[in-house]
């Protein structure tokens, strides 16, 4: 809707009867920087959508916006509440990237084969993923 309102505000100010309805300058100019955020969070949104993002990919996004925003630090933390492992969420993020895994996170994917197998292509994991990802972004 803050999208709409930016591209028809010069036509909406052309109407006489719409004058006391449309935002003053500064609040056209806060609306602007709202619609730059809202569009930076986007991007995350349409990112996490993707078919092929790992649980790697999405650790490195929820990072960069905690950076961004840290309000949010709470609740994309990687100890946030309502994460129920994350011992294994940590380690199949180290998977991911081909990070060498703590004992602990070893136990915690053992049951799955995984804790051994961190070799990979870079798309998936391997040595040189976790710097692909940061580049992509």
């Amino acid at each position: 809707m803050v999208d709409r309102y930016v591209r028809i505000r010069d036509a909406i100010r052309q109407v006489e009867a719409m004058e006391d309805y449309v935002p003053s300058g500064v609040s056209h100019k806060k609306l602007v920087t709202l619609l730059a955020e809202l569009e930076k969070l986007d991007t995350v949104c349409t990112a996490l959508e993707h078919e092929r993002i790992t649980l790697a990919d999405v650790r490195l996004l929820f990072d960069k916006v905690i950076a961004d925003y840290p309000i949010m630090a709470d609740r994309l933390r990687a100890s946030a509440k309502f994460v129920h492992f994350p011992t294994f969420e940590s380690a199949l993020v180290k998977i991911g990237n081909g990070d060498t895994l703590a004992t602990t996170e070893a136990r915690a994917v053992k049951c799955f084969g995984a804790a051994s197998d961190t070799e990979g292509d870079g798309e998936r994991g391997g040595p040189g993923a976790k710097e692909k990802k940061e580049a992509a972004l």
